[in-house]
């Protein structure tokens, strides 16, 4: 009797060595402390006991996220903790990006020990969401490409159907509609539309003249702008505005000049930045901030 595929994993084994060998593991604990591992070892549990080898998320889950910890975790922490995770690599950003999934390659290397023993149809998994290389790729995965339903294939069958042509036509049919499909989304996905990020740049100097302007837009820094987008609401000149009217961020008082852009735009200082945290204490004089391009107005287009 044929059935679902079992896709998630009951147990998910860790090296032993986990904290002390990996660099990337260093740099969220000493970030965010020790609770942040404790929130990226949960997500991981959960991409092995959903689908196996990634985990469907995105921002708008963080507070359901938080309450499932508990313990006064905040939704705040989780995409503060799930975007160092993205920049530093324990999440692959693109997937996250293109398909809103949290996988990594050690996810997936420990999904493939344990499902070897698996019937075809519980050893497939999308090419769209697989991180490994075919050198990397044990021989008894099979990755389906195009976005193909694996859950074609019967939990009971230990082998590939031994009707080589029947198969071949059926997956053929099925190859041509998900061709299809993945046209109509690609479609979808130009005419989706983006941040204008000259005109975040453009903005960032005219405002922020005190910090060192942006001269070059590279593929990080879009990122950064999209990744900020998603999370927050906040009208970016009042944020810009209010970084140049910090004493501090400034470097006017001249106990720390590290603010940046990219400093800027990375989720936990935008987080303290619009919650106050470096504002002035005393009542100073606001510098005038020419405003010889377009106004705020002109912005809200984009955001």
């Amino acid at each position: 009797m044929s059935g679902k595929p079992k896709q998630g994993l009951d147990w998910g084994g860790w090296d032993t060595h986990l904290i002390d060998d990996d660099a990337r593991i260093d740099k969220l604990i000493d970030a965010q402390g020790l609770g942040a591992f404790t929130i990226y070892w949960y997500l991981c549990q959960k991409a092995f006991a959903t689908d196996g080898y990634f985990y469907r998320w995105t921002y708008d889950n963080a507070a359901t996220t938080a309450k499932k910890l508990g313990g006064g975790t905040k939704s705040e922490t989780i995409k503060q903790v799930v975007s160092l995770c993205l920049q530093i690599g324990l999440f692959d950003n693109g997937l996250f990006d293109r398909e809103g999934i949290l996988t990594n390659k050690d996810i997936q290397e420990r999904y493939m020990i344990a499902v070897g023993n698996r019937s075809a149809s519980g050893r497939t998994v999308s090419a769209n969401c697989w991180l490994l290389s075919q050198d990397e790729t044990k021989a008894y995965i099979i990755v389906l490409k195009n976005r193909e339903n694996h859950h074609s294939l019967s939990e009971n069958a230990h082998s590939l159907p031994k009707n080589a042509t029947k198969e071949s036509k059926v997956k053929e049919s099925k190859v041509k509609e998900s061709k299809e499909i993945d046209n109509v989304s690609a479609e979808a996905a130009t005419s989706a539309p983006s941040p204008d990020y000259h005109v975040v740049i453009d903005l960032f100097n005219e405002v922020c003249v005190s910090l060192p302007k942006v001269q070059v837009l590279n593929d990080k820094r879009k990122r950064q702008i999209k990744n900020i987008k998603r999370q927050f609401s906040n009208d970016l000149r009042s944020v810009f505005e209010r970084v140049e009217r910090s004493d501090f961020l400034s470097g006017r008082n001249g106990k720390w000049n590290g603010c940046c852009f990219d400093w800027i735009f990375n989720p936990v200082n935008f987080i303290k930045i619009i919650e106050g945290n470096y504002d002035n204490t005393e009542n100073t004089k606001i510098p005038d901030v020419k405003r010889n391009i377009p106004t705020s107005d002109d912005y809200k287009q984009g955001w």
